[in-house]
C-alpha cells in the first residue's frame, strides 16, 4: 500500500511538472530581460505549439502538458536565438549580436500593443550611439525632437507628456539618463484618462533599468556654440543604496543673440482713417536663460511601498531689445518715416514641493498619492514706442505686470490587476491663486478650482486589445471683480482598440471626446500694447469646450522596415480662438468663441534600414482645417509638412542629416507659418563619453499673418544668429556600483507650470 502511495504522488509530481515550465531570461550581465520571446516547438517537425513573452523581471510560464520530444527557442532582436532542450526550470542568457544590432525593434514579435498603448524597444544600435535618453528616443520613429527647444513632440508636432518609471518628468531629466538604462517605451497613442484633462496629444512612460548594485551615479550632458551665445548644459548626481535614493539636478539653457529681427505689416480703418505702417527690423538683442535645481529623495521597499519628497526651484529671465525702421501711409498721404522700438522684459520664479507615497496591496492591488504645492513670481515689462516727425502718431506704451500665484495638486488612485483585465478608479483636485498688479495700480486676483474624477478598464479578448475610458471635470473659475463664481461641468470619454492582422501588422482606432479648459494665463484681461492702437486682451468670460477625435491608423513592423499610416479628425464645438475686434478706436486681439472649427488630415510615417549603416525615415502629413464664425463666415487652410532624416554609422562615428519644409497652423483669425530648417551632426561615442558637432540652419523660424478684414497684418522673425549656429556636445556618465539597489516603481506626479503670463508677455 505504500509503494502504491508513492506511485501515485510520483505520477501526480509528473504530471504537475510537465504542465508548467518556468524560467528566467538574462543578458550577459545578468540583468533580466523583458519581452523576450519564448516559443516551445516539437520534434522532429519543428512545429510551433506555444508560446509567451518575457514579464518585466525577465520571467515566463508556459502550460504544456506534453512536453515529450519539444524544444525552446528565445529570441529577441538585438540577440542572437538561443535553442534549449525543455525542462521545468532553467535560466536563460542571451548575449548581444553584432549582426542585429542595426534593425529596428518595432516588430509585433517584441512590439505589443495594448489599445492604444505600445510597448516600443529602442534599438541597440541607437543606443549605442546616443549621448542621452532623450536623443535616443527622438530617433525612433513615432517621435521628432525639435533640436532648438529640444522639446520631444509626436511626429505631427502634439504635445507628449513624459513619465519616467511613471512619474510626471521632462526632456530635462530625460537628458540626465543613459540610453543603455531605458528598458522599454510605453507610448500611449491616446492619453489615458488621468491625462485626458491636460490637452495632450500622447504619453510615453519611459522605464528604466535599475542597477544591481549600490553606489554613485552621474552624467554630465552640454552642448555650447561658440560663434554665438547659446547652450544647453544639465548635471545630474544620484546617490542609491537598497532602500534609499538621493539624487541631485541642475539643468540651464541660455541665448544671448545680438542680431535678432522682426519685420511688420498692419494696415487698418479706425475711425475713418486708413492706417498703413511698415516696420522694418534692425539689429534687435535677446538675453535669457532657464535654470531648474532639482533635489530628490525616494525610500523604497520592494513589494510593500514607496516614498518620494521632490523639491524644485525654477527660474527664467528674459530680456528683448529690437529696433525698427517704420513708414507710416495714413488716408493715402505722403509716407512718414521715422523708429520704433520694442523693450520686453520678463521673468519668473517658481519653487515647487511634492510628496508621493504608493502602497501594495494583496491580490494585484495598489493605492498611490500625490501632493504638489508650487508658488510662482512673474514680472513683465514691456514698453513699445515710436518717434515720428512731428507729434502726430507717436505713442510710448508701458505694461508693466506683477503676478503672484499659489497652488495645490491632489491626486489620489486605485489600481486592481485582473488576469486579463486591469481597472483604474481615481481623482485629482486642482486649486490655483492668481494675484495681479497692472502699472503699479489696477489690482485684481482670479482663482480657479478643478476637480477631476476618472475611471478605465483595459484588457484583450483575443487578437484585440481595448481601452474603455470616462472621466468627469467640475471647474470654478473666480475674479474679485464678479459677484459670483462661473462653475463648469465636462465629460471626457474615450475608447481605443487594436487588433493584431499578423505578427507584424497591427490597425488601431482611437476615439474620445475631450474637453478643453482655459489656462488662468489666458483669463486675465489686462491688456497688452502690441502697436499703435492694436492690444492683447484675455477673456475672462471663456469656457471649456469639446472636441471629438478619431484616429485610424495601420502600423506595419518588419525587422528593417517601419510604417505607419494614419488619417485623422478633430472636430472642435464651440472654441474659443485667437479672434480681431474693431473697438471703434482700438483694435482688440482676444480669444473668443466660434461656432466651430475641424482639422482633418493623413500622415505617413516610416523608418527604413536598408543597409547595416544607413537609415532613412520620412513623414508626409496633408491637413485641412477649417473654422465657422457666429456670423455664418468661415475660413479654411490647406497644410503640408514634409521632413526626412538620414543617419550614417561607422563604427563609433554616427552623421545625422534631417530636413523639415514648412508648414501651416490655423489658430483662428491668425495663421502661423513654421519655415524650413536644416540639422547636421556628427558624433564620436565610446563607452561613457560622446563628443559632436552639430550645425543648424534656421534663420526664418516664423511668419504669422492675419486673414481678417479688420486687420491685414505679417510679422516675420529673423534670427541672423541661426543663420549657420555651430555647437559643440560632450555627454560623460560614470558609475560606482557595489551591491544592492532601490527599484523606481512611482506611478504619478503632478506639476503647475502656468506662470500667469500670456505668450506676448515672455521675451523670447
Amino acid at each position: 500500500m505504500k509503494k502504491v502511495g508513492y506511485l501515485v504522488f510520483f505520477f501526480i509530481y509528473t504530471v504537475i511538472l510537465n504542465a508548467q515550465i518556468t524560467g528566467i531570461v538574462k543578458n550577459s550581465d545578468s540583468i533580466p530581460i523583458e519581452y523576450v520571446n519564448v516559443a516551445l516547438y516539437s520534434l522532429p517537425d519543428s512545429i510551433l505549439k506555444k508560446g509567451t513573452v518575457t514579464d518585466s523581471l525577465g520571467n515566463f510560464t508556459i502550460f504544456e502538458n506534453d512536453v515529450e520530444n519539444t524544444f525552446l527557442k528565445f529570441s529577441m532582436i538585438g540577440y542572437s536565438p538561443e535553442i534549449v532542450a525543455t525542462k521545468p526550470f532553467q535560466t536563460i542568457v542571451l548575449n548581444a549580436s553584432s549582426t542585429q544590432l542595426s534593425e529596428i525593434t518595432v516588430s509585433a514579435q517584441i512590439i505589443q500593443s495594448f489599445g492604444s498603448k505600445d510597448n516600443l524597444i529602442i534599438p541597440a544600435s541607437i543606443k549605442e550611439k546616443s549621448a542621452s535618453a532623450l536623443s535616443a528616443i527622438g530617433q525612433m520613429p513615432q517621435f521628432r525632437l525639435n533640436v532648438l527647444s529640444n522639446v520631444l513632440e509626436t511626429v505631427d508636432n502634439q504635445k507628449i507628456i513624459i513619465l519616467i518609471n511613471g512619474t510626471n518628468a521632462s526632456e530635462q531629466e530625460l537628458m540626465s539618463i543613459q540610453p543603455q538604462d531605458v528598458r522599454r517605451i510605453e507610448h500611449y497613442t491616446q492619453p489615458p484618462a488621468r491625462y485626458a484633462n491636460l490637452n495632450a496629444g500622447a504619453v510615453i512612460n519611459v522605464i528604466t533599468r535599475t542597477p544591481d548594485a549600490s553606489g554613485f551615479s552621474g552624467m554630465i550632458n552640454t552642448k555650447n556654440s561658440f560663434t554665438t551665445g547659446y547652450g544647453t548644459n544639465t548635471v545630474n548626481a544620484k546617490w542609491y543604496n537598497e532602500h534609499n535614493q538621493l539624487s541631485l539636478n541642475y539643468f540651464i539653457d541660455y541665448r544671448n543673440l545680438d542680431d535678432n529681427r522682426i519685420n511688420q505689416n498692419f494696415e487698418y480703418r479706425l475711425d475713418g482713417m486708413d492706417y498703413k505702417n511698415t516696420y522694418k527690423g534692425l539689429p534687435g538683442s535677446y538675453k535669457g536663460e532657464y535654470h531648474i535645481f532639482r533635489v530628490n529623495y525616494i525610500n523604497h521597499r520592494e513589494n510593500n511601498y514607496t516614498f518620494s519628497a521632490k523639491t524644485t526651484y525654477r527660474i527664467n529671465p528674459g530680456k528683448e531689445n529690437h529696433t525698427q525702421e517704420t513708414t507710416v501711409i495714413e488716408n493715402d498721404n505722403e509716407p512718414i518715416i521715422g523708429e520704433a522700438s520694442k523693450l520686453l522684459k520678463s521673468n519668473y520664479n517658481s519653487i515647487s514641493t511634492d510628496l508621493y507615497f504608493s502602497k501594495t496591496l494583496p491580490n494585484e492591488q495598489e493605492i498611490t498619492a500625490n501632493v504638489v504645492g508650487t508658488h510662482f513670481n512673474s514680472t513683465s515689462m514691456n514698453e513699445l514706442s515710436r518717434n515720428l516727425p512731428g507729434e502726430q502718431g507717436n505713442y510710448t506704451y508701458i505694461n508693466d505686470i506683477k503676478n503672484t500665484s499659489g497652488s495645490v495638486i491632489g491626486e489620489a488612485f486605485y489600481n486592481k490587476q485582473f488576469r486579463k483585465q486591469n481597472f483604474t478608479i481615481g481623482g485629482r483636485y486642482f486649486y490655483k491663486n492668481l494675484k495681479q498688479t497692472y502699472n503699479s495700480g489696477n489690482k485684481y486676483s482670479l482663482s480657479q478650482q478643478k476637480l477631476y474624477a476618472y475611471s478605465g478598464l483595459s484588457g484583450s479578448i483575443n487578437k484585440i486589445n481595448y481601452n474603455a475610458e470616462i472621466g468627469v471635470e467640475h471647474s470654478i473659475q473666480s475674479i474679485s471683480s464678479e459677484e459670483s463664481a462661473k462653475q463648469f461641468t465636462v465629460l471626457k470619454p474615450s475608447i481605443s482598440a487594436s487588433y493584431a492582422l499578423s505578427k507584424s501588422s497591427s490597425i488601431r482606432l482611437n476615439s474620445l471626446l475631450q474637453s478643453n479648459t482655459p489656462d488662468i494665463s489666458s483669463l486675465t484681461t489686462t491688456p497688452i500694447y502690441l502697436n499703435y492702437k492694436y492690444a492683447s486682451i484675455g477673456n475672462s468670460n471663456l469656457k471649456p469646450y469639446y472636441t471629438l477625435y478619431n484616429r485610424l491608423q495601420y502600423q506595419l513592423s518588419l525587422p528593417k522596415f517601419f510604417l505607419s499610416t494614419s488619417a485623422r479628425n478633430s472636430y472642435l464645438i464651440n472654441p474659443y480662438l485667437i479672434t480681431l475686434q474693431d473697438k471703434g478706436t482700438e483694435i482688440i486681439r482676444t480669444w473668443d468663441v466660434k461656432e466651430s472649427m475641424s482639422y482633418t488630415a493623413l500622415d505617413i510615417n516610416s523608418r527604413w534600414t536598408p543597409l547595416e549603416w544607413l537609415t532613412i525615415q520620412p513623414y508626409f502629413s496633408v491637413g485641412y482645417s477649417q473654422f465657422a464664425n457666429n456670423d455664418g463666415t468661415s475660413f479654411n487652410d490647406w497644410s503640408k509638412m514634409l521632413s526626412i532624416s538620414a543617419t550614417f554609422t561607422y563604427k563609433n562615428f554616427k552623421l545625422l542629416s534631417q530636413w523639415g519644409s514648412s508648414y501651416t497652423n490655423l489658430q483662428g483669425d491668425f495663421i502661423e507659418k513654421r519655415m524650413p530648417y536644416y540639422v547636421g551632426e556628427l558624433s564620436w561615442t565610446k563607452n561613457q563619453a560622446t563628443f559632436a558637432l552639430q550645425y543648424i540652419h534656421n534663420p526664418n523660424p516664423i511668419i504669422s499673418y492675419s486673414n481678417s478684414n479688420i486687420l491685414k497684418f505679417r510679422e516675420e522673425t529673423i534670427w541672423n544668429n541661426f543663420q549657420n549656429l555651430i555647437t559643440v556636445s560632450f555627454v560623460y556618465s560614470f558609475t560606482s556600483e557595489k551591491e544592492s539597489s532601490i527599484r523606481e516603481n512611482q506611478k504619478m506626479n503632478n506639476q503647475d507650470n502656468d506662470s500667469g503670463l500670456r505668450n506676448e508677455q515672455i521675451a523670447k
